[in-house]
């Protein structure tokens, strides 16, 4: 799952499955180690595509600005 994270056609998928585990397994994350590693790996992901979702949402902002001012 945390390979197609950055897919955006799973995002959804991915983002619904995250929330599930998380759901199931909070508890246990703190006694297994590779549990918690996995879901702190997950969770880096998870963080950079939003950064980059919303880096990609100021571009378009812009972008459209520009395309409008050169419209008028």
């Amino acid at each position: 799952m945390c390979a197609r994270v950055c897919d955006p056609r799973y995002v959804s998928v991915c983002v619904e499955m995250a929330q599930h585990l998380l759901d199931l397994y909070a508890d246990a994350a703190a006694a297994e180690p590779a549990l918690h590693e996995a879901l702190r790996t997950l969770h880096r992901r998870v963080r950079l595509e939003v950064e980059r979702a919303q880096l990609a949402s100021q571009t378009g902002g812009m972008l459209e600005s520009l395309v409008r001012g050169a419209a008028a």
